[in-house]
């Protein structure tokens, strides 16, 4: 039996998996957008699902596409930095 995320599940897991990546957290996100905390863990707990508006306004925010955060890429093209000094607290960042 294969089990798939919906929507409104990928969009968190990718939302999640994004704010890393970008040093933040999604309650940042929600402030910097002018939105109580509550507003983004909602979604992310799937009690709240995710509009188009809001997409659209957390991926601009990310500095992604809208589509980004829809598709089922992550976290497959994420990669840990690749320097020549790699300690374990490097956090990871997308692949160029």
């Amino acid at each position: 039996m294969v089990c798939r995320m919906t929507l409104d599940q990928q969009v968190s897991e990718n939302v999640r998996h994004l704010a890393y990546a970008r040093h933040t957290t999604p309650t940042a996100i929600a402030r910097d957008l002018g939105h109580p905390p509550a507003w983004i863990q909602a979604k992310i707990a799937g009690r709240n699902g995710w509009a188009v508006r809001d997409v659209a306004a957390v991926a601009a925010y990310l500095g992604v596409e809208p589509a980004t955060l829809v598709d089922a890429w992550l976290p497959d093209q994420l990669r840990p930095r690749q320097d020549s000094n790699l300690q374990p607290t490097d956090l990871w960042v997308l692949a160029a």
